[in-house]
């Protein structure tokens, strides 16, 4: 029997089998409630003698239940208002010409259906029908039994306490959201939790006017009002179009929450409803006063400014979004269980007029842009950001294709905050009707090349070929055969396909160029380019330490004078297995800072060592990646690094701040204090989850990690010069930036004899990496490690192992400036470990280590990555270094 049904269900009603379970767990949930909860806002069951009479006013047009909406009422034209805070006139195109035939699968938006709908527990609840009746068979039977006449008693049937409106906003922006409106729209439906589901669509005209729509065509806001009380008004939006600063806005809302419980449902996070109209409302907490459902009758809970400037009248509108924890909050107020409370906002025709954008007389500037896009986004949405940049077309496709291939973790909620952050316009005009597949975008004049500013080249190389490749593949085309339509477009007689490539092309060469590549003429390779005229400097002196044994003691003898600590290093193989560990000691000494905060700089002994990556090494790894990126690694080359002193760890917040507060210091530039993206403290448990075993806490002190030990962020190289600089005037001995063969040198640990031909691991550790052993993308592997955990932020220093010299953190957490400025590859490099730099004083600068963001090909020893010099970013830190002199420990 039970098969049959599950039969039924999924062919019939096109169910999946979790949507079976699900519809099966919610009518056995409903058959518990029939007699055992009603409503204690509605008649009781026990009043079934008196048959409720039917409302005194029309109720709404009759329309199939839950209609779809999928076209506008003849009479009126859907609204074309500008989401764009400032943007430039659009280009003109026609959609037919710049449509690309990308299609990538989109995940659900609505990721755990049944528990949303558990979240909405409370309302299933069923309550006596006004208007059907049923035979009461307890009644009849005594009835009978009195009075011998065979006549049924009735009694009111049962049915869902309410029934839904779900009013979804339709202006431009929340074409971003119109797969997670569907998915609700349908999840409601199925499960039928309420008496009875209609969908309605509301906007604004061109004559500003605000519209609601159905299938059958434009009605009027009055139709959703029901005098018993039991319509339920959900209206999804996001809350940025100018509709929701209108006076006619405020109008309707007040009509609908006289009559009806109304809720809206943001589809933007909660950290995000400041920036949105709702930002100028007042935020209040909403209790159930247990008198009535309706929002006039909530308990309204305001801060104390807002009651001393009487901000607390007005219309109360509670607010939750689709996770399910605030969706259970708010229907336990709803229905008055306990003190349950859901955040809101009182909304006054005072503040909503007063906050009516005033159109700017300058129009921002591109950095001016992306400098705010960057303060304000999320980490996440901000990597987004830089990898669309790379992206020659941008469609929604082209958006999930990018998140699947590298940024797995992030969700619609920073396409959100990419698309609604100033920075791109549609090339085309949306409507309600317009498909959100087909809509391409492009960035506003010069935020592209400023975005790209911001991201490793690689990456950038890495999403220019991912969409390359897709496009090539959707036209049947080889990719060899793509590329040399891109240098040539012209040579395309097919007018649909060149109408696709020319466009494709052009912004191809833009993103090349910006990447330092020269666009090649047919028949030439595109490499990277070197305008930048290459010159071998001494930036700085290194003092050479003559010791007279006569009169002096040995330098041996020296360095033992510094402090020792002793710490335990682990070796793995390509399973990420440690298949060796060992006890080692390294010297140091400590800089004090002030106000409690140190600064320990480790003892690295002088040595030979190979820089770079083997041949043989770098063709595999061009193979596996399909990246030519590695070959900057090459030749290999024998360098000798004289003596020099490391920071144990990456600079932390805590010892940035206390430098950046000695303004009188300053050399060249301000600092500020606290520039870092991450500020949370991090809980002991993630402390405890970042360790090996006891030995490692030991060394971090064994002591929950604050805000203060995660490594500083989002620095220029200016800004850590500025660092440098500041810390020489305030020790008196010469600090700076490591060279990248230093850099390197330090991070391999290793002083071995190069005649042996010894090849280095790409790690530290060995073969690869593991969660246990660095906080990176984890969950991508390098060779056959297990899967790990991507943290998603930087975390605290000196919470992983160290390498053989003593050096916490040289893999993952935040990539570490150089002085070095970035060269192609290592021809005619230096091989005394001094830096290489140019005659150019605004080239790039080289970066080191990789970042908690990258995957495990990005932190090894050898990885080279550049950044233009003024560049900042949530992943990018440093390291500092002091010089030996002759006067070097103190």
């Amino acid at each position: 029997m039970i098969e049959q049904l599950i039969t039924i269900l999924g062919s019939e009603l096109d169910l999946n089998p979790t949507e079976v379970a699900d519809l099966l767990w919610l009518t056995l949930e409903r058959q518990k409630r029939i007699q055992t909860q009603p409503s204690p806002l509605t008649p009781s069951p026990d009043t079934k003698t008196q048959t409720p009479s039917p409302p005194p006013i029309q109720q709404p047009i009759e329309i199939p239940s839950s209609p779809t909406i999928n076209h506008p009422p003849p009479a009126i034209t859907p609204s074309t208002i500008n989401i764009y805070a400032a943007t430039q006139t659009r280009t003109t195109r026609t959609p037919e010409s710049d449509d690309i035939p990308l299609s990538v699968p989109d995940a659900r938006s609505l990721r755990e259906p049944l528990d949303f709908i558990r979240a909405l527990k409370p309302l299933l609840r069923n309550v006596p029908s006004s208007t059907e009746q049923v035979i009461d068979e307890s009644a009849t039977v005594d009835w009978i039994a009195q009075t011998d006449l065979w006549i049924p008693q009735l009694q009111p049937a049962l049915e869902p306490w309410l029934e839904l409106a779900l009013v979804i906003d339709e202006s431009e922006s929340m074409i971003l959201w119109r797969h997670a409106v569907d998915e609700l729209e349908q999840t409601l439906k199925h499960y039928g939790m309420f008496r009875d589901v209609r969908v309605w669509g509301m906007g604004r005209d061109q004559a500003n006017q605000i519209y609601l729509r159905s299938q059958t065509g434009s009605h009027s806001a009055k139709e959703l009002i029901d005098p018993q009380n039991r319509r339920l008004i959900i209206l999804v939006s996001d809350t940025t179009d100018e509709l929701w600063r209108d006076a006619q806005i405020l109008s309707i809302l007040a009509e609908w929450t006289a009559s009806n419980p109304v809720v809206i449902l943001q589809m933007l996070p909660a950290w995000m409803w400041s920036r949105t109209a709702l930002g100028v409302a007042t935020p209040a907490q909403f209790r159930s006063s247990g008198i009535s459902l309706l929002n006039p009758h909530l308990r309204v809970e305001v801060n104390r400014l807002a009651k001393r400037r009487r901000l607390a009248q007005g219309i109360n509108i509670p607010v939750i979004t689709l996770e399910p924890e605030r969706a259970r909050v708010w229907s336990q107020m709803l229905t008055g269980q306990g003190e349950a409370q859901t955040p809101g906002y009182v909304l006054r025709p005072d503040l909503l007029a007063a906050s009516r954008r005033a159109k700017s007389a300058q129009t921002p500037t591109a950095q001016e842009r992306v400098s705010h896009f960057t303060l304000n986004a999320s980490p996440l949405a901000q990597r987004l950001a830089g990898l669309l940049a790379a992206a020659p077309i941008i469609t929604m496709p082209v958006v999930r294709l990018i998140q699947d291939s590298m940024l797995e973790e992030s969700q619609q909620i920073q396409v959100a905050e990419v698309f609604l952050g100033g920075l791109l316009q549609p090339v085309t005009e949306i409507t309600p009707e317009t498909n959100p597949e087909q809509v391409q975008y492009e960035f506003i004049d010069g935020v592209r090349e400023e975005l790209l500013k911001l991201v490793p080249v690689p990456d950038s190389e890495q999403v220019l070929d991912q969409v390359s490749r897709d496009l090539a593949k959707k036209l049947g085309k080889t990719l060899r055969e793509f590329v040399a339509w891109l240098r040539n477009p012209d040579q395309i007689e097919d007018e649909a396909i060149g109408a696709i490539v020319k466009p494709f092309a052009r912004v191809t060469q833009d993103i090349l160029q910006h990447l330092g590549y020269e666009v090649a003429a047919e028949g030439e390779e595109t490499v990277p380019g070197s305008e930048v005229e290459e010159l071998r400097l001494d930036t700085y002196t290194f003092d050479v330490v003559f010791i007279d044994t006569d009169d002096s003691e040995s330098a041996d003898s020296v360095v033992e004078k510094l402090n020792q600590f002793s710490f335990q290093t682990v070796t793995v193989n390509r399973q990420g297995e440690i298949i060796n560990t060992e006890t080692k000691t390294a010297h140091y000494f400590t800089e004090d800072l002030g106000d409690g905060i140190s600064l320990d700089m480790v003892y690295i002994p002088g040595g030979t060592f190979l820089m770079g990556t083997e041949d043989e090494e770098i063709e595999r790894l061009c193979e596996k990646y399909d990246f030519d990126f590695v070959k900057r690694e090459r030749p290999q080359h024998r360098v000798t690094v004289l003596p020099f002193f490391m920071g144990k760890y990456p600079i932390t917040q805590g010892q940035w701040k206390a430098v950046a507060n000695m303004t009188h210091l300053k050399v060249e530039r301000d600092l500020k204090p606290e520039p870092a993206n991450f500020k949370a403290d991090l809980p002991n448990s993630s402390f405890a989850k970042q360790t090996l075993d006891f030995s490692f806490k030991q060394e971090a002190g064994g002591e929950s990690p604050s805000r203060w030990d995660r490594p500083i962020e989002r620095v220029s190289w200016y800004d850590a010069i500025e660092f440098c600089q500041r810390l020489s005037q305030l020790t008196g001995q010469k600090y700076r930036l490591p060279t990248e063969t230093e850099w390197e040198y330090a991070c391999r640990a290793v002083s071995d004899d190069v005649n042996k031909n010894f090849s280095y691991p790409p790690f530290h550790f060995g073969e690869t990496l593991t969660d246990k052993l660095a906080n990176y993308r984890a969950s991508s592997i390098y060779t056959e490690e297990p899967k790990g955990e991507y943290r998603g932020q930087t975390t605290a220093v000196g919470r992983f192992p160290p390498n053989v010299f003593g050096l916490y953190d040289m893999h993952g957490n935040v990539y570490e400036w150089c002085e070095d400025d970035y060269h192609k590859n290592y021809e005619n490099a230096p091989t005394d470990g001094s830096a290489w730099l140019s005659s150019n004083i605004n080239t790039t600068k080289i970066l080191r280590g990789g970042s908690w963001d990258d995957y495990p090909n990005y932190c090894r020893c050898a990885y080279r990555v550049y950044l233009d010099i003024g560049s900042k970013n949530y992943r990018i830190g440093l390291r500092v270094v002091r010089v030996t002199q002759p006067n070097w420990i103190d």
